[in-house]
């Protein structure tokens, strides 16, 4: 457990910088230029008629130029979320393409070779194959055993009592590392001018962005770096609001984004979901290049969305909800702890690991010895504490509240949302600037077909006498499909006992080759060369000239 703690914290100087800007609802930084590298976004379509929403943030930049602004249909609650809720989505639902092996015939075997003073040869076991398989393990974690709730009947946006001069406030509040507004205006001029009146650094360059937002009767959620916060590293947010639509204000992120940017939703509720106004592209997946690394899912998927007009998603994964595991135990039982070390152990034993969130808490409640290392300091504490020093303050009560304000319980939200929801669609697709000219909305279908992250493909291998089973042609077979993989190559006994510094018995000792040649050793494709062994009898014998020379050198003296 301390070792993991050991590595994780390895990397927190960089988990706790500035990172490429990620979020949805897109960026607006007056003073330096940000860039949006993907969004992840997950929907909760709740069977009560509200509609839950975890939006990822990042930044890059001043925190005094950070501002965040994202159009609702309907005033939400803001509270803080945790990324544990995406990591863990992400890794059950990543399409990813495993392989089975199957032998057909039978192979011819390796010979019995020999080195020169008559030993048999160890031939390596005759391995089938370079390295091994990297990809990730198709989810076996279980299902979200959740009883679907009956669809809520769409209803129409409540009238929200919108000015028609002004601005009216809804809620302001302090959400982690956050102050946030939640304010609304049938003139985005308006909401630009409140926004900048209350130090938002909002540019008036994003009015026409805003626009149609505004006289559509949205209201909005604007973010910025609390001067009071806790935390300086950014976290999502949830939002819970009183509405059955599901959009993504995709018109917004062309303020700062990348060409081809990267978006992933989730969908969680009681039935799949499919987009009302993007159209669907089908990924042909019958196709070797997949297995053997040469085309990636997000590209294939671009050229796919590219082709059909630049407003298309991919479905990665409709089914079951995997039951993913985001709860932490409860830490509040530790408050009264006064020992650094007994703390810090602790929290590695409940499985909170040192991520940038508890780095950042660590260093503001436990603060290191002067002029030590943070980091450092703390991966001492994790191996036991020995010689690492007294902290400059320790306040256990702080941090604990603060672990459990912005660890513990976002986590517990998080898991909760998971589990009251037995369905999970997600949707995948990249877009440009120049394509981001319409909010996708997406809708509950009954009638929508599962689909499984997990493509499979079979390696055949296809043995005969004329070939060990490394160097036997091979060919993959997807969906009743067949395609080659490799030629084979003729074995040679006598090149793969020259490949181990050995011979075939019967023909004698053959001197070894030089470097530049062909090794022969037939093996799996790689064609590495292979340093000859050394053997007991050789080495003896070496030394024993080295040492006569040295006597005969001292008698010549």
């Amino acid at each position: 457990m301390r070792r993991a703690w050991m590595v994780v914290t390895a990397a927190l100087a960089v988990g706790a910088a500035p990172r490429v800007a990620r979020a949805c609802g897109g960026f607006f930084c007056s003073s330096s230029p940000v860039d949006q590298a993907g969004e992840r976004i997950v929907y909760g379509l709740e069977s009560d008629g509200t509609l839950t929403m975890a939006v990822e943030i990042a930044y890059a930049g001043d925190d005094d130029d950070f501002a965040w602004i994202v159009p609702v249909v309907a005033p939400p609650e803001v509270t803080l979320g945790t990324e544990a809720l995406f990591d863990a989505l992400d890794r059950a639902t990543v399409p990813m393409f495993d392989w089975d092996e199957r032998t057909e015939g039978t192979c011819r075997p390796h010979p019995q070779c020999v080195y020169a003073g008559g030993a048999p040869a160890y031939d390596g076991g005759g391995g089938g194959g370079c390295g091994y398989d990297e990809s990730p393990m198709p989810w076996s974690g279980g299902y979200v055993d959740a009883r679907p709730a009956a669809r809520a009947d769409d209803a129409s946006t409540a009238d929200l009592g919108l000015p028609d001069d002004g601005v009216r406030v809804f809620s302001e509040a302090s959400v982690g590392p956050y102050d946030t507004v939640v304010l609304g205006s049938t003139s985005a001029m308006e909401v630009i001018d409140w926004l900048q009146e209350h130090d938002y650094d909002v540019p008036a360059a994003s009015l026409p962005l805003l626009e149609p937002y505004a006289a559509a009767g949205n209201v909005f959620v604007a973010l910025r770096l609390s001067t009071r916060r806790d935390s300086s590293v950014l976290r999502p947010i949830v939002m819970r609001m009183q509405t059955t639509e599901a959009c993504l204000p995709i018109r917004l992120t062309s303020i700062a984004t990348l060409p081809n940017l990267p978006i992933t939703a989730f969908f969680l509720g009681s039935e799949l979901v499919r987009s009302q106004n993007f159209s669907f592209v089908d990924i042909d997946t019958v196709n070797p290049a997949f297995w053997n690394g040469s085309r990636t899912w997000a590209s294939t998927v671009t050229q796919a969305v590219d082709a059909a007009g630049g407003k298309a998603f991919a479905t990665d994964y409709a089914g079951p909800t995997p039951a993913v595991s985001i709860e932490l135990p409860s830490v509040t039982d530790l408050a009264t702890i006064t020992d650094p070390v007994d703390l810090v152990d602790r929290l590695l034993a409940r499985g909170y690991m040192g991520d940038a969130v508890l780095f950042d808490l660590l260093s503001r409640h436990l603060v290191p010895p002067a002029g030590r290392d943070a980091r450092t300091y703390y991966n001492c504490l994790a191996r036991g504490g020995y010689g690492c020093g007294a902290p400059v303050s320790f306040d256990p009560a702080g941090l604990v509240a603060a672990i459990d304000s912005t660890i513990t319980r976002p986590r517990a939200d998080a898991q909760a949302l998971v589990l009251r929801h037995g369905r999970l669609t997600r949707l995948f697709t990249t877009m440009s600037a120049a394509d981001m000219t319409l909010d996708p909305v997406f809708v509950p279908d009954p009638d929508a077909a599962p689909v499984s992250n997990v493509y499979l493909a079979t390696r055949v291998t296809e043995c005969s006498d004329r070939y060990y089973a490394e160097n036997a042609p091979q060919r993959w077979e997807i969906e009743g499909r067949s395609f080659p993989y490799r030629e084979g190559w003729a074995a040679s006994d006598a090149a793969y006992c020259r490949s181990l510094g050995a011979y075939l018995p019967g023909t004698g000792p053959v001197p070894p080759r030089s470097d530049d040649g062909d090794s022969g050793d037939g093996g799996c494709g790689c064609r590495t060369h292979r340093a000859l062994p050394v053997h007991g009898g050789a080495l003896v014998l070496a030394l024993l000239l080295i040492v006569w020379r040295r006597v005969r050198r001292t008698r010549e003296r």
